[in-house]
């Protein structure tokens, strides 16, 4: 029977109910359930991402990450409100919305909830059949337009996405790979504010899947388990992660180490240079006044090829 560590540590004799691999310790769910908090609180403080009295608005599809950044959020005091995009993507969308309903009701918060098909006129399957561009391209356009539509309209200064710490390994093992100079100047854990957009927070950035995964299974949080049915095959990414998952079981911490030392030591060497690698100018749409790099958004682009079509 394994332990607490650290029930062990006090004297005490109780059995572990998790056991985390990266960091080869055994614990019970009182105390993961503090672990795992403080560390969320220790990250959100190290890179002075939110404060209590800050507006902010947790993207939330429905899945684990995010679920659990807007229950832990509120549990730490923060004043962090749910917003969620219907997509209108049948069952998959259904449910998504169902459970964000069902935690908002545990939470007695309010969340904000956009209906693509009101918003602009078509669900996004059928935008993807009037529209010539891979599906998780175009959908990923919308939701990242309305996060900062949201934002802007409602007054939140910081939006909170789930992204953990196996996607960000994940995804700066792949772009240093391909030397994606672009990306690495603006890959960290804040996206600091300015005229065009409100500022943008990964608070697990440094919390792995693992973590996330006993967390809401600890503190019953729901969420949906299914993958998106429309998303695409994007089988590099989860290579990149077995790859380091792998490596990381011979050579304990290599992950962490990788990750810490690219956000301290490398990442301000490619920040200072970011201008050089932005491809043109943002100005402000047009038609709606979201920033846009062309004088027509995205957003408002789409809107007009559904009217055509």
């Amino acid at each position: 029977m394994a332990l607490c560590r650290v029930c062990k540590d006090k004297g005490i004799k109780k059995e572990a109910d998790v056991f985390l691999k990266e960091d080869k310790l055994y614990l019970c769910e009182q105390h993961f359930n503090e672990r795992f908090e403080k560390n969320v609180l220790s990250t959100i403080k190290k890179y002075r991402m939110a404060k209590k009295d800050d507006k902010i608005l947790v993207a939330l599809s429905g899945g684990k990450d995010s679920m659990a950044l807007w229950y832990v959020l509120n549990k730490l005091g923060y004043n962090a409100k749910g917003f969620h995009i219907d997509l209108g993507i049948g069952e998959y969308s259904k449910k998504s919305k169902e459970v964000v309903l069902t935690l908002a009701n545990i939470l007695k918060q309010e969340v904000i909830i956009i209906d693509i098909k009101k918003e602009l006129g078509a669900t996004i399957p059928k935008i993807a059949n009037k529209i010539t561009r891979k599906t998780c391209a175009i959908c990923g356009t919308i939701k990242r337009y309305y996060f900062n539509y949201v934002a802007h309209k409602n007054r939140f200064n910081i939006i909170a996405t789930g992204h953990n710490f196996d996607d960000e390994v994940s995804t700066l093992f792949g772009n240093i790979l391909q030397w994606n100079f672009k990306y690495l100047s603006k890959k960290y854990p804040v996206l600091w504010e300015d005229e065009f957009f409100p500022r943008k927070i990964k608070p697990f950035a440094l919390t792995t899947e693992e973590e996330i995964i006993n967390y809401v299974k600890f503190n019953k949080i729901p969420y949906i388990t299914c993958r998106c049915p429309m998303s695409e095959n994007t089988p590099t990414n989860y290579i990149y992660k077995e790859i380091l998952l792998e490596l990381s079981g011979k050579f304990r911490g290599l992950r962490k180490k990788f990750y810490k030392t690219y956000l301290k030591d490398v990442f301000p060497l490619f920040n200072q240079q970011k201008e050089k690698y932005l491809n043109k100018k943002l100005t402000h749409c047009k038609i709606c006044g979201e920033p846009s790099l062309h004088e027509i958004c995205s957003v408002c682009q789409i809107k007009q090829k559904l009217k055509e079509n």
